[in-house]
């Protein structure tokens, strides 16, 4: 019989990031630089890695960061809600950065811009937006006695996982589970 266990999928940085975990215990895991190949590796890194194993949550990161990748995190969320009738859970890459929710989180969002959300002793004190870089100076001054968590780098995905779980939120219903877009596409924008 297959154990049951957890999944965890971030695709919304430059990296999957994919585990097998149950009782705050990483079981299985898998990291590998996407190359702009994603939706080519991702299913099949996924299939392997769950092999003989029976999936009763499915944990994911929604971004903000790479459009695909939290298209396709949340797309393979709402498949396996919707197919498999699996649990789904969510949180934004910017507070998922914050292992100990205490700090500046950054993420480059292109463009003279930034994505960013500070925590200070769990609470939140600038929800997730993006700003223009000289605004980020200002964020910065204003909270300069937090450590400042930026792209991902020198974090452990896996700790900051088992840190979190209590943090991401159930989605209820097939449209809770979308992207965390803080840019205007560029269809939206006016001239």
């Amino acid at each position: 019989m297959n154990k049951q266990v957890n999944l965890f999928i971030d695709t919304s940085q430059d990296s999957c990031n994919l585990a097998i975990f149950n009782n705050l215990k990483v079981i299985k895991k898998v990291s590998c630089l996407t190359n702009n190949n994603l939706t080519d590796i991702v299913v099949e890194k996924i299939a392997k890695l769950i092999k003989g194993f029976k999936i009763k949550n499915v944990y994911i990161t929604t971004g903000p960061g790479s459009f695909t990748g939290e298209r396709v995190s949340c797309l393979i969320a709402k498949s396996w809600m919707i197919i498999r009738k699996t649990n789904i859970y969510l949180i934004d890459s910017l507070t998922f950065q914050l292992k100990d929710l205490n700090g500046i989180s950054i993420i480059d969002a292109k463009s003279n811009r930034t994505y960013v959300c500070v925590y200070k002793n769990t609470k939140c004190l600038v929800n997730p937006k993006i700003v223009l870089n000289s605004e980020l100076s200002k964020i910065k001054t204003k909270y300069r006695n937090l450590k400042i968590y930026e792209n991902y780098n020198k974090i452990n995905v896996f700790d900051n996982l088992m840190s979190l779980l209590n943090v991401f939120k159930k989605a209820s219903k097939i449209s809770d589970i979308t992207p965390t877009y803080l840019k205007a596409a560029i269809y939206d924008k006016k001239n």
